[in-house]
């Protein structure tokens, strides 16, 4: 089933406002959204469903009774309702509401017949404190975060409006997904499989990967402002332009759309991804990497991107590490959901420190996880195409990502090292990191090859 994007911006009402209203409606006290341009106001828990019944199927034979409140709807309702029934009995037996439905009222019998799953978490405007610090460190993402279930996971404001329909993406048995916390070798993996299974260097040389492996969640992360300033910037450059035009729209829309097997990079943790994922036959491959290293190459990357353009320095920025204040965090919490699923048959997972220690060895590992038999020469010939010396300089890496850098030309594909972090944390907060690893490693079983205290 196709679902369309919500078109209107739902926002939290102004806190003083709210309060206003909850004072004088002590029922109505779950707090208000308004919607849009013109500023509709409406319940949060409208706000939740606004896209399913945006997209609730109209039937040619409906007939719909539209108003503003007590403006004399009951009466059209029963005026229309005899019309057409002539049947006074069950007027006077069975009520209106029965009868007649409130739209509004019954968001669960529309997911019913609409087969959409109710997402399942609570989802809410990040403490304005905590909200405003991000603010001052990423200019880029300047419209605000939300926090989603008791994990309590941090994305941004867009993806709270888009999450119900990810959440319902139809998943196809023969789909390939790469799914990581950000920086753990999330390239390297989609290239990986994406070459086991197509075998195919002349493309994967000529066609960018954000093309070739989409993005699920990216339209859901870029600022409506860097959008202007992105399209500005390259507009004069038609090619240039018009992949970065084809990123921007809702990737789930292309996928729907896509003829064949299907490639699907996502960040988000499993919790927040299909429940047919792990169930429908489609391979889910997941890397992770030690968290000193994959914040180091995020680090890196937040300072160059438009849409992050992270102006802090090393400490502030493990510092929001730390205490779950960047997106896709928390980290451990993200990571434990896919090793918990390590033995499921449609599950790989992966440590970057393995996989770059040795490259062939991961190669036979994903593919007879994908089924593909592969020849001596095959595995040989892509462990020296992905081998990190070979990989960084590729253009079909680098090309899409170049153009939403906003300091030094941004190279996506850094150093690809392991173990490597001296220069970057003082000796107070390596130990301060030791600390916190340490504890975090006393609620898992998951340990990375590598020593990191």
């Amino acid at each position: 089933m196709s679902i369309k994007k919500f078109p209107f911006e739902i926002r939290p009402l102004e806190p003083e406002l709210d309060e206003k209203i909850k004072s004088l409606y002590l029922g109505a006290n779950e707090g208000s959204v308004e919607i849009g341009p013109k500023k509709y106001v409406i319940s949060s828990k409208y706000g939740q469903v606004a896209e399913t019944v945006y997209n609730f199927e109209v039937r040619p034979d409906d007939v719909w009774v539209v108003t503003f409140p007590r403006s004399g709807t009951t009466l059209m309702q029963e005026m229309t309702w005899l019309i057409l029934n002539d049947d006074y009995d069950t007027a006077k037996n069975v009520s209106l509401f029965k009868r007649f439905p409130f739209l509004e009222q019954i968001s669960t019998l529309i997911r019913f017949k609409m087969n959409i799953n109710k997402f399942p978490f609570e989802i809410r405007p990040l403490e304005a404190e905590l909200d405003d610090k991000i603010k001052s460190l990423f200019l880029g993402a300047n419209e605000g975060c939300v926090e989603i279930g008791p994990k309590k996971y941090i994305i941004s404001s867009k993806y709270g409006q888009a999450a119900e329909t990810i959440y319902n993406f139809e998943v196809r048995p023969d789909d390939v997904w790469v799914v990581t916390f950000p920086r753990s070798g999330t390239t390297l993996m989609q290239e990986m499989a994406w070459l086991i299974l197509n075998d195919d260097n002349d493309t994967a040389k000529n066609a960018s990967l954000l093309k070739r492996f989409p993005f699920l969640e990216l339209s859901t992360l870029c600022p409506d402002h860097v959008i202007a300033e992105t399209t500005e910037h390259i507009v004069n450059d038609q090619k240039m332009w018009q992949e970065y035009k084809e990123s921007m729209k809702p990737q789930w829309e292309v996928l729907e759309n896509t003829v064949g097997r299907r490639f699907i990079k996502s960040h988000l943790p499993l919790s927040l991804l299909p429940p047919t994922l792990l169930t429908s036959g489609a391979k889910v491959v997941y890397i992770a990497r030690n968290p000193k290293n994959a914040i180091i190459s995020r680090y890196y990357q937040e300072r160059s991107l438009r849409m992050t353009n992270y102006v802090g320095n090393f400490e502030q920025y493990w510092d929001l590490f730390e205490k779950n204040l960047m997106y896709f965090t928390p980290y451990w919490e993200h990571l434990e959901e896919a090793w918990q699923q390590r033995s499921n048959k449609n599950l790989s997972f992966f440590f970057f420190d393995d996989v770059i220690k040795d490259y062939k060895k991961a190669i036979v590992e994903l593919s007879n996880f994908l089924e593909k038999t592969m020849s001596d020469e095959q595995i040989s010939k892509l462990a020296d195409y992905l081998h990190i010396d070979n990989f960084r300089g590729r253009p079909q890496v680098n090309f899409m990502l170049k153009i939403i850098s906003v300091r030094d030309p941004y190279q996506h594909v850094r150093t690809g090292k392991s173990g490597v972090w001296d220069e970057y944390f003082t000796q107070e907060l390596e130990a301060r990191a030791n600390k916190w690893i340490e504890e975090n490693y006393k609620n898992t079983t998951l340990r990375f090859p590598i020593k990191l205290y």
